[in-house]
């Protein structure tokens, strides 16, 4: 379905980019790319790894022809008024198309997605951009002056301080903390590829994930409300760009967020936030500023303040969770029960550890239900009191949980492995009784 959404995108690409050869200049078009731009968006949507090169080729040709043809100036003043741009921002949706197609077909022999699915999707997030960025950069060097940073508007603002600086940074804390709140509030984490990727991470991919996360920022904002906002700009105007990058910044994390609705929503804010800056100042700095300070605020410095405030034992746990022992975690979970009750997660992750270890059982069913009793919807505690019940051999009872689950979020996975699990176990437990009647 994603990759399908992406190759209709690509493809309309295609056709858009020959309808505006067609348009230019006809005879030149037919005598070297020849085929309708229909017939250009069907074979690209069919046969996309054979055909981008071919059309590719051809459309280099159609190019040389017109500056044999026509003096270099007389090129800017074709019969589209902004043909140049329109070409040139198309040429390198079609490029990026190209390459990276061709080079992710040959990233999985250097970082396995099998092995770390997380590191895999970071790694192809950073490829896509770097290409992109490289595209651009070569592009923009050939027109004069060749002044990069100004043509995708890295440009100072007037009142610096606060345009650029204060404001971005306010306003980026705020989104991250309002929405930090809202995902945390929720009772399940959608399946989405993201989600799954960073649950079953370990450390090393993960930091590489946030490390990634940081520099985004400056990449995603050259691109988007650098480059391809001031193509915009120029062609339909502010309020025409302001609605596509919006829109096309929020497309371009569907396939990190599919499944997850409501990040997708949110994702859809983000992307308001950042191009209204661009909107309002002129400029890609203050977006990269807001850019930047929502993704460290989300990914480290809220969720790092909230949990610290609510537990410094659960804090300490989080931070240290692959270097304390067995006997310092279940310490910490219990001090942090003890001195902090308040901090509902603690419950749960101490009534897990038990359950993992099948040790203390009927202690740790008492601290889930207490955990329940705050939050008797969150199907994370709910899987973790089906877990001990199964521990207690209590199968019947963890398997009508799990079913529960299943009911409420039938796309979630891990529920319909854990039903199974319990389901089998209920099984070989009602044939061992048989075999002894």
């Amino acid at each position: 379905m994603k990759g399908t959404v992406l190759l209709i995108f690509i493809s309309y690409i295609v056709f858009l980019d020959a309808k505006t050869l067609q348009n230019e200049k006809k005879d030149c078009y037919d005598a070297n790319i020849k085929r309708s731009p229909l017939a250009w968006f069907f074979l690209s949507f069919l046969f996309f790894l054979f055909v981008m090169p071919i059309y590719f080729l051809r459309r280099n040709t159609f190019f040389n022809q017109i500056k044999t043809m026509l003096p270099a100036e007389d090129i800017q003043t074709s019969r589209h008024p902004h043909f140049k741009l329109l070409s040139q921002s198309l040429g390198i949706l079609i490029i990026w198309a190209i390459l990276f197609n061709f080079l992710s077909l040959l990233l999985p022999l250097a970082v396995s997605p099998e092995r770390s699915s997380l590191l895999f999707m970071t790694s192809t997030g950073l490829l896509s951009n770097i290409i992109f960025l490289i595209i651009i950069y070569k592009t923009l060097l050939k027109e004069q002056p060749p002044d990069f940073l100004t043509k995708v508007n890295w440009i100072k603002t007037d009142n610096f301080i606060v345009k650029s600086l204060l404001l971005p940074f306010c306003a980026g804390f705020l989104l991250a903390f309002g929405y930090f709140q809202i995902l945390s509030g929720r009772n399940v984490i959608p399946q989405s590829p993201i989600s799954q990727a960073i649950s079953g991470s370990s450390l090393f991919p993960l930091l590489i994930f946030i490390i990634f996360a940081l520099i985004m920022p400056v990449f995603e904002e050259i691109i988007f409300r650098g480059y391809f906002y001031s193509i915009l700009e120029k062609i339909k105007g502010s309020l025409f760009a302001f609605g596509v990058i919006t829109i096309v910044f929020a497309l371009w994390h569907v396939e990190q967020l599919w499944q997850d609705w409501l990040g997708m929503v949110l994702i859809f804010g983000v992307g308001l936030l950042l191009t209204g800056l661009r909107f309002w100042t002129h400029s890609i700095v203050p977006s990269v500023i807001a850019h930047f300070t929502y993704n460290f605020s989300l990914l480290i410095a809220v969720p790092l303040l909230s949990l610290y405030l609510s537990s410094p034992p659960y804090f300490k746990i989080t931070l240290t969770k692959h270097l304390c022992s067995e006997a310092e975690k279940e310490s910490l979970l219990k001090e942090s029960i003890e001195k902090y009750p308040r901090c509902i997660p603690a419950y749960n992750e101490l009534a897990w550890y038990y359950a993992k270890k099948n040790k203390n059982l009927k202690e740790g069913l008492t601290y889930i239900n207490q955990a329940l009793l705050i939050k008797p919807e969150n199907a994370a505690f709910l899987d973790t009191k089906a877990e001990l019940l199964y521990q207690l051999k209590q199968f019947e009872a963890a398997l009508l949980i799990e079913e529960s689950l299943i009911k409420q979020y039938p796309d979630n996975h891990y529920f319909q492995k854990q039903a199974d699990k319990f389901k089998k176990a209920l099984k070989n437990n009602k044939d061992s009784i048989l075999r002894l009647s």
